[in-house]
């Protein structure tokens, strides 16, 4: 994951997060975010790539939205919080209503759901993104 940040010319604050072909731009509340949606456009196109509008929305970070597994959110003293999202709990809930379907034996099912509860438990444990001021 690669995370920078940076002034436009204009004197902006833009922070962005990418993964892989996935990106994220966080702006203050009185960026002009046309103008930097144009300048990704433009700077997408002079390499042959297009946003996918579809997985394009601009939200306010205290309305939060999602990104790779995580919901993000900025609380009323300007901090990011991250938890797993919505999506991320159903995943990991269906994983272990399959596991409960495909057991053999009730020791079984147990055994290997524990060790998915754990293991998920463990890397949003060591994943979490945390706390971040803007």
């Amino acid at each position: 994951m690669n995370q920078w940040k940076g002034s436009r010319k204009d004197g902006t604050l833009i922070r962005g997060i990418r993964y892989a072909d996935d990106a994220v731009f966080i702006c203050k509340p009185e960026a002009d975010t046309k103008r930097l949606r144009k300048d990704i456009d433009k700077f997408l196109e002079s390499r042959g790539l297009r946003i996918n509008e579809t997985k394009t929305k601009v939200s306010k970070a205290t309305d939060g939205f999602d990104f790779l597994g995580w919901h993000f959110r900025v609380n009323s003293r300007g901090v990011f919080k991250s938890t797993p999202s919505w999506e991320n709990y159903a995943d990991i809930k269906a994983k272990v209503k399959a596991t409960w379907r495909n057991g053999t034996t009730t020791e079984t099912r147990l055994k290997r759901i524990e060790s998915q509860i754990r293991g998920w438990r463990q890397y949003h444990k060591n994943c979490d993104m945390g706390k971040h001021s803007l």
